[in-house]
């Protein structure tokens, strides 16, 4: 995240809002602790504690939900825009995980591809100030 913030500051000359900032945090919070949910087993068996293996796989996946929530809720508020409404695919997913008990590798992959298309998505809506962005 502090690539990003000092990349935006010398683009900009300034930093950005506190909301901004604190989206950013909860979606990398929430992609750290998601990323580190399949390697549970591996980390206890090698006597490595790491958030995920503190709190398990259901509770790691419930605080990642609860962040991208945050997230979501955040963008909504700021880009007053329907496209906000696209972030819900980051709980939305998380939420499957848990009724379905489904392992995270059967999604875990999705979210680079996610994260570059709606990132780029969401970059080219304000890049050309559309007055829908």
């Amino acid at each position: 995240m502090i690539p990003g913030l000092f990349a935006f500051y010398l683009a900009s000359g300034e930093i950005p809002d506190d909301m901004v900032l604190l989206a950013g945090f909860l979606h990398a919070f929430a992609m750290h602790l998601f990323s580190a949910v399949p390697d549970v087993q591996f980390d206890k068996d090698t006597e490595i504690t790491t958030t995920a293996v503190l709190f398990g796989r259901n509770a790691s996946l419930f605080i990642c939900m609860l962040a991208w929530s945050g997230l979501f809720f955040i963008t909504i508020n700021l880009s007053r825009s329907i496209f906000g409404f696209l972030t819900l695919i980051y709980p939305a997913m998380v939420m499957y995980l848990l009724l379905t008990k489904k392992k995270v590798l059967e999604v875990y992959w999705l979210y680079p591809y996610i994260n570059t298309g709606l990132g780029g998505f969401m970059f080219a809506l304000k890049a050309v100030k559309t007055p829908w962005a």
